[in-house]
């Protein structure tokens, strides 16, 4: 029949249970699920909407699994570090999205899309209205656009009035 037990041999323990979930309870209440499906590990909450939250020693939330929302939820100012390379994904209070590198490199932070021939990489601003919407900034080098597309509309500048503002004699526009 089912049954569970515990063994220990050189400092480790093993739990064990010939089915094929542990189901962890508090106060008579099932809370939490681990569970084998295939060769897979499954991490659940018993609860219907219930989230798997992750805190520090102090009992302050980093993130959780929201089950409601199907996501990852980040909490607050927390950030997602990605190994010593100094990257980092981190949103402030007010909203704003940073994406930092640290690396010293041509490609220190890049978005790639390789999905076939209709694959489009888009940057939309949907509500801003000034004339820095959507804003390139390169504080002492310059910005380039390049298209591999050979035929008059490779690089394609649609507005209702272009501005070109040049600052020396080597402005040119051809």
């Amino acid at each position: 029949g089912n049954h569970s037990y515990v063994s220990a041999s050189l400092g480790n323990y093993i739990l064990g249970s010939s089915g094929n979930t542990f189901d962890f309870e508090g106060q008579g209440t099932s809370f939490f699920k681990i569970g084998k499906n295939s060769n897979n590990a499954e991490m659940m909450p018993s609860v219907t909407g219930g989230d798997l939250m992750f805190k520090d020693d102090a009992g302050t939330e980093i993130f959780r699994i929201d089950s409601s929302a199907d996501s990852l939820l980040i909490n607050g100012s927390k950030k997602i570090e990605f190994g010593d390379a100094g990257t980092t994904i981190h949103q402030a209070s007010d909203g704003k999205l940073s994406i930092t590198s640290d690396g010293n490199s041509a490609d220190a932070i890049k978005i790639h899309a390789n999905g076939g021939v209709n694959e489009q990489i888009k940057v939309h601003a949907d509500q801003g209205t000034g004339v820095s919407s959507i804003y390139a900034l390169a504080d002492v080098g310059g910005i380039k656009v390049e298209a591999g597309l050979d035929d008059a509309a490779s690089i394609h500048l649609k507005g209702y009035g272009l501005k070109f503002e040049g600052g020396d004699e080597n402005d040119s526009h051809a």
